[in-house]
């Protein structure tokens, strides 16, 4: 198992709610965090996305909600 990023408590609103792509170490994009957000998805395109099934949304990487993830473990 390779670690790559820091994440967002599970169980915190934002932990619940991002979708992230499956990382490979050969694809950059991917081991800096990519995800969406699943209540982006459900007002954009679809009301009744899940995890296991996510359709739009707007790319979302790590960077952009790095502190957002740290407050959520307080």
């Amino acid at each position: 198992m390779d670690v790559y990023h820091e994440l967002p408590a599970p169980e915190s609103e934002l932990g619940k709610d991002l979708v992230w792509e499956k990382a490979r170490r050969h694809m950059y994009g991917t081991i800096v965090g990519m995800c969406v957000r699943l209540s982006e998805c459900r007002l954009e395109k679809n009301p009744e996305a899940t995890k296991a099934r996510v359709r739009g949304g707007v790319w979302i990487f790590m960077h952009e909600i790095r502190q957002k993830g740290i407050e959520s473990y307080r």
